[in-house]
């Protein structure tokens, strides 16, 4: 049985994933030093990699890899119709401010398990939706 080496490292509490990015993350910072606009990037991805959203890691080529885990819901009612997210809206602007059509989802969290972030996934930005998940609900993996 072959190991996936990022699904076990999403598993892993914030203090590891984060020793582990830090070599990455030096990197991209001496990159970024001197140019505003990669300064500003690597800033929101500093913010990423604190919060727990990704971690960083590198290929065999040297180039830094930002890895994130993502659980998506396939909300499906009785009739086969099933759920799709076709904006954000930002209740700052009152405004859709992003619109593609796409499965419910969200960003695994360090240490996070899927059914963990499924139950956040629908506790929080599911809610005004109130779905209930049983029955035959699964976890798929898909790579």
């Amino acid at each position: 049985m072959k190991i996936d080496s990022d699904r076990l490292i999403c598993g892993m509490p914030q203090g590891t994933r984060l020793k582990l990015s830090l070599p990455a993350l030096r990197a991209v910072h001496a990159q970024a030093t001197f140019n505003a606009k990669k300064l500003k990037a690597f800033r929101e991805l500093e913010k990423e990699v604190h919060e727990g959203k990704c971690y960083l890691t590198s290929n065999g080529q040297g180039s830094v890899l930002r890895v994130v885990n993502l659980i998506t819901l396939r909300l499906e009612r009785w009739d086969g119709k099933f759920c799709v997210e076709v904006g954000k809206w930002s209740l700052k602007e009152s405004v859709v401010l992003q619109t593609r059509a796409q499965l419910p989802g969200s960003k695994m969290r360090a240490g996070e398990l899927a059914m963990q972030a499924l139950r956040r996934l629908t506790g929080k930005e599911l809610s005004v939706l109130n779905p209930q998940v049983g029955g035959d609900a699964a976890v798929e993996v898909e790579e």
